[in-house]
């Protein structure tokens, strides 16, 4: 049985998706299925073929989505699925027989070029979603209802019915599927988060190097974008500044990082440490 799999994230990019699904289909190869993965590279100046465990991995030239101005990712990722469909339609595997297809939001672009896969695939598709958005976004205030916000509606709404079966990370989403899709043809249900064997490597981070050596850290690692709420942990840090026993580790990438750091510098606080993690992507 022939699988492919389409996500914008994934190994060697440091983000949770691209770990998820790189676990997922690294299990999906011990259970004998053929697994082929799609996935976007603003690194690749053309189409990079992957042969990695049993795996195909199928990075397609796209542009920049990751660190950069809201504008610029929205458009970026508007024409996203549209570039990567013309590309793939060059190779052999456009030729091979798939059984199904398994795919990942974030991003909510994806729905125009699963809609094409499986009309030539004629196979069904499998959506796992990990967030609700525009809505986080408008709680946020980070966006108004308006044209733009309404867009971005219209694109949620066509990533739901690309899909024949919807994954949602907990019991409380379904709650928003019977709230604002009554009339999905797709059938909702909760898929629980996984995770692999982590392999265990030496860390690269040498505390006694740096600033906060024999302090008691607090560290945060993962992304450090708007949704997060860094403000949080970082106002705690301020106000824990007099406390010399005590440091903070922020590991990660996001939107929200150069700004921190630069209020960091600008206070001249001394128990902050920011390690910056670039994707590495191809």
């Amino acid at each position: 049985m022939n699988l492919l799999l389409v996500c914008d994230a994934y190994p060697p990019m440091r983000t949770s998706a691209a770990v998820h699904m790189h676990d997922l289909a690294v299990e999906f190869c011990k259970q004998g299925y053929e697994v082929t993965v799609l996935v976007p590279s603003s690194q690749a100046s053309t189409i990079e073929t992957v042969q990695v465990n049993g795996l195909t991995i199928l990075r397609f030239h796209t542009l920049n989505t990751k660190d950069v101005s809201y504008i610029r990712r929205t458009i970026a990722e508007f024409i996203m699925p549209y570039l990567m469909y013309r590309q793939f339609k060059k190779l052999p595997s456009y030729s091979c027989e798939f059984d199904g297809i398994v795919w990942y939001s974030p991003t909510i672009f994806l729905g125009p070029l699963i809609r094409r896969l499986k009309g030539h695939f004629r196979c069904k598709s499998y959506l796992i979603l990990r967030d609700l958005f525009p809505a986080w976004a408008l709680d946020l205030g980070l966006i108004k209802k308006g044209p733009a916000y309404f867009l971005l509606k219209w694109v949620e709404s066509f990533l739901y019915r690309s899909a024949d079966v919807i994954g949602v990370q907990a019991p409380g989403n379904l709650l928003y599927f019977k709230k604002m899709y009554k009339n999905l043809p797709a059938r909702i249900e909760v898929l629980w988060t996984w995770a692999g064997f982590p392999v265990m490597k030496p860390c690269s981070i040498i505390v006694s190097n740096t600033q906060l050596s024999g302090k008691k850290l607090f560290v945060y690692s993962g992304n450090m974008g708007v949704a997060q709420g860094m403000d949080i942990l970082f106002d705690l840090a301020i106000r824990l500044k007099i406390r010399q026993d005590l440091g903070f580790i922020f590991v990660g990438r996001g939107s929200e990082v150069d700004r921190l750091r630069g209020k960091a510098n600008e206070l001249g606080l001394k128990n902050i440490l920011f390690l910056y993690t670039k994707l590495m992507d191809f």
